[in-house]
């Protein structure tokens, strides 16, 4: 992919959709009024029950480089993604959330900032509207092309405050022809934490990236919505056991993993702590002996001791500590799910 002028390079964004008739509309707009045109607008319509499709097809009619694939099967986010990077074109693949928006100068002063140096990845900041109100997380500029480059960006980056790093996609162009070189693609079978695996195979295979600190990139969390995090999912153990499995193999990958262990362990810990309490949400079906049984489950899987570590550096989860580590359950139920439920 070899480009004389910076302004040859061709973006496509890829959206897919899911009954999403009230945002959708906004989303496109912003992709629409873009001051550097993609050349293509991928929209994977993964099924949609409601008016999502008619909303799409209206912008289809003006705007000539939308594409629409409809699915005739919902098959999820993961799956909708991979077929955006099987039928893509450009030259850098955008990944955007349905409900989500991006600055109007965003392609254009990405494209302008990277230049000629084709970046197998471009990483930028986000604004975050949480309940009205804006999170503004801007990654520190680099440009990474050597190993120990690409070691000490993801020491400094890749734990619980950079979430913006791993975690997501939609903040970054991937160059399409690094993806299709090395066979990523998002594994269709999981539901929770799809982007941090996805990213997980990127950072392996490439020393190539450019970080750019400035936030274009509009993420909604809506009022009324349950994140992910706290949800309850059954099969949650089993993620977090692969997830982390991953991760030290990530880790030592870069032979870098008794440099951040010690933090990663505590880190892991939270996230075993969020899924233990997500039982306590309303959307958990269980009733309350299996609740009590879940718990149980991850008290005393393999993770268990990283859930101590970071209640230990947790002095308002003391309490909830002494239950756990005396078998108290129930007690230890009791508090979170007055928490949660106040």
């Amino acid at each position: 992919m070899k480009k004389n002028n910076a302004n040859n390079y061709k973006i496509s964004t890829i959206i897919p959709v899911y009954n999403q008739e009230k945002y959708i509309e906004k989303a496109l707009k912003s992709i629409v009024n873009q001051t550097f045109q993609p050349y293509e607008i991928l929209i994977i319509n993964d099924a949609s029950t409601d008016k999502t499709q008619d909303k799409c097809k209206e912008f289809k009619i003006l705007y000539k480089n939308i594409r629409i694939i409809n699915l005739t099967q919902n098959m999820g986010v993961s799956n909708a993604r991979n077929i955006g990077i099987d039928n893509a074109n450009g030259d850098y693949i955008h990944f955007i959330d349905s409900d989500d928006t991006i600055e109007k100068d965003m392609y254009e002063n990405i494209i302008v900032e990277i230049g000629n140096k084709e970046k197998d990845l471009i990483i930028t900041g986000t604004k975050y509207n949480e309940n009205n109100k804006i999170n503004i997380y801007i990654p520190q500029k680099g440009n990474i092309n050597t190993l120990n480059e690409m070691k000490s960006f993801i020491k400094e980056n890749c734990i619980s405050g950079r979430r913006d790093i791993f975690n997501v996609v939609w903040n970054k162009l991937y160059k399409r022809e690094f993806l299709l070189e090395n066979d990523i693609r998002f594994d269709k079978d999981i539901t929770f934490g799809e982007d941090f695996l996805f990213n997980l195979k990127c950072m392996r295979k490439t020393n190539s990236i450019y970080i750019i600190n400035k936030a274009y990139y509009n993420y909604m969390r809506r009022f009324n919505e349950e994140t992910l995090k706290m949800k309850f999912l059954r099969n949650k153990i089993h993620l977090r056991r692969l997830f982390y499995k991953k991760w030290i193999e990530f880790y030592k990958s870069y032979d870098i993993y008794e440099d951040v262990s010690k933090e990663m362990q505590i880190y892991e810990g939270f996230k075993i702590y969020m899924a233990i309490i997500s039982v306590a949400n309303r959307n958990c079906p269980l009733k309350y002996k299996e609740k009590i049984e879940y718990i149980n489950e991850f008290i005393n899987f393999e993770n268990s001791d990283c859930l101590f570590k970071y209640m230990e550096n947790n002095e308002e989860l003391n309490i909830e500590l002494e239950y756990l580590k005396n078998g108290e359950i129930e007690r230890f139920y009791d508090i979170i799910n007055k928490k949660l439920n106040m």
